[in-house]
């Protein structure tokens, strides 16, 4: 009798709980995020503009795909321009880019991305986040001072 009630808890907390892929969580080590990228590289979003799209592989995950116009303020690595344009997507239910979403623009992110040019794209868990004043100075001493885009 009690092995049928805990059977039924379990099942009922396993239906409850969301599923694994909404639970993104990353732990974010700058130093190597940094290494791992093409370019570095530290702005405020100007503009954004979303727009939807269905992921070829994970059908019927449909959601929203970012662009962002981002006013460059230092550079860590790579060359990157004094504004550029930054992709960031998100499938909905899944684990996917969407990291920065509608809440983006006229905030400060540094941002990581493997791309060589633009659109410079973001990778969940790829290092990009938003700055405050007391992260700023922890970039700065972990990657060192910009240069000017």
């Amino acid at each position: 009798m009690i092995f049928r009630c805990l059977l039924v808890v379990t099942a009922a907390s396993a239906l409850l709980a969301p599923p694994l892929a909404d639970a993104c969580v990353c732990t974010i080590n700058i130093a190597k995020a940094k290494d791992a990228s093409t370019v570095v590289f530290i702005g405020t979003i100007t503009k954004q503009k979303e727009s939807k799209s269905c992921d070829a592989i994970q059908k019927p995950a449909c959601g929203s795909v970012f662009t962002y116009t981002v006013a460059v303020e230092g550079v860590f690595k790579g060359t990157v321009g004094k504004t550029v344009t930054v992709k960031s997507g998100r499938a909905k239910g899944t684990c996917s880019t969407g990291l920065i979403g509608r809440h983006g623009k006229g905030n400060k992110w540094l941002f990581f991305s493997k791309s060589a040019a633009e659109p410079f794209e973001l990778r969940i868990c790829g290092g990009t986040l938003q700055i405050t004043p007391k992260l700023n100075d922890f970039v700065t001493q972990e990657l060192g001072a910009p240069k000017a885009p």
